[in-house]
């Protein structure tokens, strides 16, 4: 008659890591949620007042008013827009897996060897 032996019980220091990463979850969702929902005025209301304090501290030349900051901030989407479809694309296309001939090189083992050149200009 074999018994086999009793899995090793967890430490009691990992318990109690692994009760507080779970108790801390809510807080941290509810925190995000918080920031969502109110992060934009707050954001502003703290540039105003590192601008009202002093501006160099931003970057910005002695004597920048809020209103100053503003117009200089134009519309932002017209800039951030295409900004964020090249981030998502090149997220999207980083994760995607290789195709062609890079495929076959990543198949045959060849994950390191060089990229292909292509055949040298003949000068004549």
């Amino acid at each position: 008659m074999s018994h086999s032996p009793a899995a090793p019980r967890r430490p009691g220091a990992l318990n109690a890591t692994v009760a507080c990463s779970i108790a801390s979850a809510p807080g941290t969702f509810a925190g995000a949620l918080a920031v969502v929902a109110g992060g934009r005025p707050l954001a502003e209301r703290n540039v105003e007042q590192a601008v009202q304090e002093d501006p160099q501290l931003l970057g910005l030349p002695a004597g920048t008013t809020t209103a100053d900051l503003k117009a200089m901030a134009g519309p932002a989407t017209a800039a951030t827009l295409p900004a964020l479809a090249t981030a998502v694309a090149a997220a999207v296309l980083a994760w995607l897996p290789p195709s062609g001939r890079y495929a076959e090189q990543l198949g045959n083992g060849m994950r390191n060897a060089p990229a292909p050149q292509p055949p040298a200009a003949f000068s004549g």
